[in-house]
């Protein structure tokens, strides 16, 4: 299963991440854990401030990491 960080032109969001883990067994335990990360991570930088984005924004960066990261294990 191929995973593209967008999907129809539009950023994927945490939502659209925990669907696709449920389509696929293989990486249902690490979509879960990428999305905890992916909050996480989201949580630290908004509150630090060390980058000038809102929240929505940093969920969607933090998604494109994971999606890599994950694409990265699978293949």
């Amino acid at each position: 299963m191929r995973l593209r960080p967008f999907v129809q032109n539009k950023p994927v969001s945490i939502w659209n991440f925990y669907e696709l883990s449920r389509a696929n067994l293989e990486i249902s335990k690490l979509a879960r854990v990428a999305i905890f990360f992916n909050l996480l991570i989201a949580c630290i930088l908004n509150k630090v401030k060390i980058f000038a984005l809102n929240f929505v924004e940093l969920l969607i960066i933090s998604d494109f990491v994971y999606f890599w990261f994950i694409k990265l294990i699978v293949e």
